[in-house]
C-alpha cells in the first residue's frame, strides 16, 4: 500500500510534461500539490518505518537465516521499537480522506452538492450562535 502511494510523486512528472506540451503554467504550490507531498513524506516514513526499523538486522543474514529466524527477529524489533506504526497508518489514512474530499469539489454532481451543505453548514452555525446563545 505504501509503494502505491508514493506515485503521487510521479504524478508530478507527468503534470509538468502536460504543462510544458500545452504551454500552461503548472503552479507547483497550489494546495493538491503541497497535499500530495505531505501524503508522500508520510507514507515514506512508514516505509522507513517498517524496513529500517522492524526488519534491523536482516540484511545482511538474509541468505543464511531461515524464515523463523526472520519472524522472531521482525517480532523482537516491532516490539522493543516506541514508535507507533498504527498512529502513522491513520495519519496516512486521513490524509488521503481529505484528499478524496478536495477532489469532490471538481465532480460536477458533487460540487454542487458541496456547495450547498457548505451554504447549509454556515447558516446552521449564524443559526446557533444568534439565535440560541
Amino acid at each position: 500500500m505504501s509503494f502505491l502511494c508514493l506515485t503521487f510523486a510521479v504524478q508530478h512528472l507527468a503534470d509538468i510534461i502536460y504543462s510544458s506540451i500545452n504551454k500552461r503554467y503548472i503552479n507547483p504550490y497550489s494546495f493538491l500539490s503541497l497535499w500530495d507531498l505531505v501524503i508522500f513524506v508520510f507514507y515514506f516514513t512508514n516505509i522507513m518505518t517498517t524496513y529500517a526499523r522492524n526488519l534491523n538486522g536482516t540484511w545482511e543474514e538474509r541468505p543464511v537465516i531461515d524464515f523463523g529466524s526472520l519472524a522472531l527477529i521482525y517480532a523482537r524489533n516491532f516490539m522493543d521499537y516506541k514508535t507507533s506504526e498504527d498512529a502513522i497508518w491513520i495519519i496516512c489514512i486521513v490524509c488521503l480522506w481529505i484528499r478524496v474530499f478536495y477532489l469532490l469539489r471538481f465532480n460536477e454532481y458533487m460540487g454542487k452538492f458541496i456547495g450547498i451543505v457548505d451554504r447549509l453548514f454556515y447558516d446552521l452555525f449564524i443559526f446557533f450562535c444568534f439565535y440560541l446563545l
